[in-house]
């Protein structure tokens, strides 16, 4: 059954995602990036938290949890199902976040937003820029792509 309606991320549809992920800058002090998968303890600290806990619908009880939610995190871009990004330090890259558009549906144009910051990153304003780093990347309005490991 046709379409009656342009995709609103035109030229997107279709098409594989880039095989690199870029590096977003966020503000002077931290960047979204790709998930690695030493990351793992950080995420399993992070879900430790009771604020974390009371807003999320999981729990990663071990590093090995931990190493599993990121890799399904990863495995999401490839296929533009989403965009999943840990929110860092940009000078010592300890994790202060996630933000994630998720559930994406580029044809219609939308997605389900998730983020969160670890305690000791919350009150900075942090989360709201992540936010909007991320929004511009996924629509296409920020930079290209990179390799990134």
């Amino acid at each position: 059954m046709p379409y009656l309606v342009a995709s609103a991320v035109p030229g997107r549809v279709g098409r594989p995602r880039p095989a690199g992920r870029p590096t977003l800058p966020v503000a002077a002090e931290a960047v979204l990036r790709p998930w690695l998968l030493t990351d793992a303890d950080a995420v399993r600290e992070a879900f430790r938290d009771p604020a974390i806990q009371h807003w999320h619908v999981r729990r990663a009880d071990s590093v090995a949890e931990a190493r599993g939610r990121i890799e399904a995190w990863r495995s999401e871009w490839p296929s533009e199902r989403g965009a999943h990004w840990a929110l860092v330090d940009a000078e010592i890259d300890a994790l202060l976040g996630r933000v994630a558009l998720k559930s994406s549906e580029l044809r219609g144009g939308s997605a389900e937003l998730a983020y969160r910051t670890v305690p000791s990153a919350r009150g900075r304003g942090l989360c709201p820029r992540a936010v909007e780093a991320d929004a511009g990347a996924d629509a296409g309005a920020g930079p290209t792509a990179t390799p990134a490991g």
